[in-house]
């Protein structure tokens, strides 16, 4: 779940600290969010999970706030 979270936030352009306020985590939890994402999906760069995400509809909507 704060996976998906983090996801959400980081496709809204959110910085990591960003990230880290709005889920009241550390910048190294989100981090290793980040990481564990990118492994289930098979991506290598922030920037392939993000154009993965996209092209995939991945996030409908969000309940973090």
């Amino acid at each position: 779940h704060q996976e998906m979270n983090c996801l959400y936030f980081l496709l809204r352009g959110y910085t990591r600290k960003e990230i880290a306020e709005q889920l009241g985590v550390s910048c190294s939890s989100v981090g290793s969010y980040i990481e564990r994402i990118m492994l289930k999906l098979g991506c290598k760069r922030r920037s392939e999970l993000i154009d993965y995400a996209w092209k995939n509809q991945f996030l409908i909507f969000n309940n973090a706030q």
